[in-house]
């Protein structure tokens, strides 16, 4: 969630289901991710902290689930349409809030995948994905890309191979 190989505005549709959850202390970073990649709409099912009682946020606290995730979405200045307990909950110690935050980039974009370092676009190359820009790779496994930072190669003599 916080290097996605995603380019800006690519996904008209990002939605989370209680993903961002055990990521205490890092919810302005990662909203700024999913909302860097989101066109439309960020829909997430999150914990809801500021909408849990006593009991409900000592157990978040305990099991280091986010605490701030209105508070940072509204602090990057985020449309907020919804912010509010979901529903359909199992476990009244574990509330869940919706959140709808509108973006509407209105963006077209074509190349979706990019460099998860430098977010410059990707080519395929035999079987790598390699971005001319970084001159960094990434492999691709048994037909699965491995666009995270941690499997990226430097090849600069790449596009020379292709």
């Amino acid at each position: 969630m916080f290097q996605l190989p995603l380019a800006d505005n690519s996904v008209d549709i990002v939605y989370t289901c209680q993903a961002i959850e055990p990521n205490n202390g890092h919810e302005e970073e990662i909203l700024r991710e999913l909302y860097r990649v989101t066109n439309e709409y960020l829909i997430l099912l999150e914990p809801a902290y500021d909408l849990a009682d006593e009991k409900a946020r000592r157990r978040m606290e305990y099991h280091g689930y986010v605490q701030n995730l209105y508070g940072a979405a509204k602090e990057l200045g985020f449309n907020i349409e919804t912010w509010e307990l979901y529903g359909m909950n199992g476990n009244p110690l574990n509330p869940v809030g919706m959140m709808i935050i509108r973006k509407n980039a209105g963006l077209d974009v074509v190349d979706k995948l990019c460099c998860p370092i430098t977010k410059t676009p990707l080519k395929k190359i035999g079987n790598a994905y390699f971005s001319k820009d970084s001159l960094l790779a990434y492999p691709i496994v048994n037909d699965v890309a491995c666009l995270t930072a941690s499997h990226a190669i430097v090849a600069t003599k790449m596009e020379e191979y292709s």
